[in-house]
Parts: structure tokens; sequence; C-alpha cells
């Protein structure tokens, strides 16, 4: 039998709330797509038929963005999140460059993203590591810097990399020597 520890069960607890957020928001989307699909097919009808086709009253599609606005599913479909202070004026190149440069060693991409970006929550850094990775590969494509694992990236050369890690085993074995 299986023996489950207080932070595997907190573990599995977030990933079915991520499941079940993600589900609200597919099932939302889905909706409101449905929507958009019977108005397409009343104005095709419409169009067909040699009627004229009349949009939406006005209140009505205030009515509807102020539904989508307030949603969940809008969260899921808002903008990035807010750049940090420190980055607001660079360039997504630029701030991970600075990043890199700065810290060394390797950083993962979803600490790169909690280091630009204002995160809140799961779904604001979804967003943002999906903001920054095309950038990241970008950098990897102009050789500022190298990926060196799944969503992981370094500036240090392979040899730096060798220097810095013989250099971390020798202090190792003079501290427990």
């Amino acid at each position: 039998m299986f023996e489950f520890t207080e932070q595997d069960v907190n573990k599995l607890r977030k990933i079915l709330r991520g499941c079940e957020q993600q589900v609200l928001v597919a099932e939302q989307e889905a909706e409101r797509l449905r929507h958009i699909a019977a108005h397409l097919r009343a104005v095709l009808h419409a169009l067909e038929s040699g009627r004229d086709w009349q949009p939406l009253p006005l209140e009505q599609d205030k009515v509807n963005s102020e539904q989508v606005e307030s949603s969940p599913a809008r969260s899921a479909t808002s903008p990035v999140p807010a750049r940090r202070q420190q980055y607001a004026d660079l360039s997504m190149l630029e701030a991970v460059e600075q990043i890199l440069r700065n810290k060394g060693g390797i950083q993962s991409g979803e600490n790169l993203a909690r280091e630009i970006f204002e995160i809140k929550n799961d779904a604001d850094l979804f967003r943002a590591k999906r903001s920054l990775s095309s950038e990241l590969s970008k950098g990897v494509r102009g050789e500022k810097w190298r990926r060196v694992g799944k969503s992981s990236y370094t500036m240090e050369k392979p040899e730096e990399q060798t220097r810095q890690a013989e250099s971390d085993m020798r202090e190792n074995l003079k501290a427990t020597g």
C-alpha cells in the first residue's frame, strides 16, 4: 500500500484545484463560444435569406461585456501580469539578460517569470511564463544565453560552468574534510 506524506497530499490538492479551475474556465469559454456560434448562425441565416441583419442593441452588448469582464473566464484571457518596477522600462530580452548576468548560474523559466512579473496567483504565473517563453527562445537563437535543460537558461559558457562546478566541489571537500 502507498503511503502519502502531508506534503504529497497538499501537492495533490493543489493540482486538483488547478484542474478544477481549468475545467471551470473551459466550460465558461465553451458557453461563450456557443453564444457566439448561435449569433453567427442567425446572422448567416438572415444574410442567406436576403433579410437585413441587425446587430444586438447597445444595452445587450454592454451587459455581455460586463459579464465577460467579471467572469473567471476573463482571467484566463487577461493580459500578462505587470512587470516589476526595475524591469518595466526594459525589453523582455534585456530583463532576462540582466537577471542572468546578475544572478549567474542557471535560472529556470519560472524563476525568471517570478523575477520579472508581479505574480499573484497560478494564473498570473502561467500567463507570465507563456509570455516569456518566446523571448527565451529568441535569446537562445540570438546566442545571448543558452538553454541547459527543460526551461533552464544560463549566460555562462560550458567551460565556465565546468570550472565553477569544480570550484564548488573543492569548496565542499574543504568544508567536509
